[in-house]
């Protein structure tokens, strides 16, 4: 679908977030965990918020994509 150099460029930008997702989600979900006195009550809203997120910016690509605006 695209040449070589787009493919490696994807790549690395997916392996680098990957890479640095996690050292920035341990910082915050350790304070979000201390500040809430122990309570993982607002780790999950956060974790759910950004499923919900992830699945509205799903939708919107899906239509765009059944609108013939882009491709998926």
């Amino acid at each position: 679908m695209g040449s070589k150099r787009g493919a490696l460029t994807a790549a690395g930008i997916i392996n680098g977030m990957g890479s640095l997702g996690p050292i920035f989600q341990e910082q915050l979900v350790a304070w979000m965990y201390e500040s809430s006195g122990h309570d993982l009550t607002p780790i999950l809203v956060l974790l759910f918020g950004m499923a919900v997120a992830a699945v509205v910016i799903m939708f919107v690509l899906w239509l765009r994509a059944r609108a013939g605006k882009s491709n998926l």
